[in-house]
């Protein structure tokens, strides 16, 4: 089917089952140079009832390996003065000596595995590199807390600033005619990259959700150019203009919701409290957080609605996550990128939105590369589908590795 979806083609409400069938059903669009294809049918082979390529002893030890390589790196281009670091953990870690370039996962915003402190933070972030080791053997996987968050810096005031008007992560050239000529990721993301290379880190692949996800598209416009081959990117921000008020209510009215997956996946990668309770043990805590995502001081109030004044910016202001996805495909003209909407999380106010996203870096790229390199995949699933339905994310993974 070609051309705009019509309203049949959305789906109804979230499917709080869903990663309990199989096939996955799913509205696939592919970005061409006039127009959106769209598949309003399209499905993805799935067995819901994989059990997981490791033992709850397996897995342990990888989270204690994860826990084990956290480290804080530095750009080797800032000052004393005012240094630039990062926090990051590496799973799979043996692989980097033999050069083999890793699998990347920004942290979403207010989450991390550690604070500035040094107090234990997100758990889930553990548990979930520990499952990508498993599915992605033969890769490292490197978990970066994304600006602002855990031991990573933030943004700089200017930076902020910027990003708060439009969202966008990255400045653009223009010509003396206003014609875009040339982008250039924030000199703080350029930090990351930079940083990631002293320590021997290349990137061929990126795996990130959310505000983590719009990290990542920055970040592929600062990497080295044809050097990203796969970019999946999981319920990404910056889509839909939200008022911060509509947004935060949304959100919390979403968190409330999360007990309708836990009732009724059965999903064996599921984070389960057991899971989550040793988790917690290696990382240093016994403490089971009263309110998920929102402890110390990487989750206060202020820090989030700051980063949140970022992230409410979508397709009528700014343009920033089309933006920074036609940037990193200029990059890496090779590339292939598959965006993922949960249609109903919080972040999201209409269908529509992701067609015209999908028009807006149709009408950016022109004719500069081969556009069908970018998909995206509709789901009925809510903001935190993927926490209790981590296959279902993995399937998806596996398809845009792959495809």
């Amino acid at each position: 089917m070609f051309g705009n979806s019509e309203l049949e083609n959305d789906f109804q409400k979230p499917d709080y089952d869903y990663g309990n069938h199989s096939p996955l059903e799913i509205v696939r669009l592919v970005a061409h140079h006039s127009y959106t294809e769209i598949d309003p049918h399209a499905s993805l082979d799935y067995d819901p009832h994989a059990q997981p390529l490791f033992t709850e002893a397996q897995l342990e030890v990888k989270v204690g390996e994860i826990v084990d390589n956290y480290q804080v790196i530095v750009d080797p281009k800032s000052t004393e003065a005012n240094p630039k670091q990062f926090g990051i953990t590496v799973a799979n870690e043996h692989l980097l000596g033999d050069g083999v370039p890793a699998i990347l996962m920004l942290s979403t915003s207010g989450s991390s595995l550690y604070d500035e402190r040094g107090n234990p933070n997100n758990e889930g972030n553990a548990l979930e590199l520990a499952y990508m080791a498993f599915e992605h053997p033969t890769k490292p996987i490197v978990y970066v807390e994304s600006p602002g968050n855990g031991n990573s810096t933030d943004l700089e005031d200017e930076e902020y600033r910027e990003a708060t008007r439009d969202g966008k992560l990255i400045r653009e050239s223009r010509d003396a005619s206003g014609r875009v000529v040339d982008y250039k990721a924030f000199e703080t993301i350029q930090a990351l990259a930079r940083a990631l290379a002293d320590v021997g880190i290349g990137v061929s692949h990126i795996s990130s959700n959310a505000t983590g996800a719009h990290f990542s598209s920055a970040l592929m416009a600062a990497l080295p150019k044809d050097s990203v081959e796969r970019a999946f990117l999981y319920n990404p921000s910056n889509i839909s203009d939200r008022n911060i008020v509509v947004l935060t209510y949304a959100g919390l009215k979403e968190v409330f919701t999360q007990g309708r997956y836990r009732k009724r996946s059965r999903d064996p990668l599921r984070l389960t409290a057991e899971r989550k309770e040793m988790a917690r043990r290696i990382m240093g805590s016994v403490t089971k957080r009263r309110i998920d995502q929102a402890r110390a001081s990487t989750h206060n109030p202020a820090k989030l609605r700051r980063q949140q004044k970022i992230f409410r910016h979508g397709n009528n202001t700014g343009q920033s996550a089309a933006v920074q996805l036609v940037a990193g495909q200029l990059q890496h003209p090779g590339a292939r990128q598959t965006i993922v909407f949960p249609e109903f999380a919080a972040q999201y106010k209409s269908p529509r939105d992701f067609e015209r996203f999908m028009g807006i870096v149709s009408e950016l790229m022109g004719h500069l590369v081969d556009l069908h390199y970018i998909e995206s995949l509709k789901l009925p699933l809510g903001q935190y589908g993927h926490s209790h339905y981590p296959t279902v994310r993995q399937t998806l993974e596996n398809y845009s590795f792959n495809r």
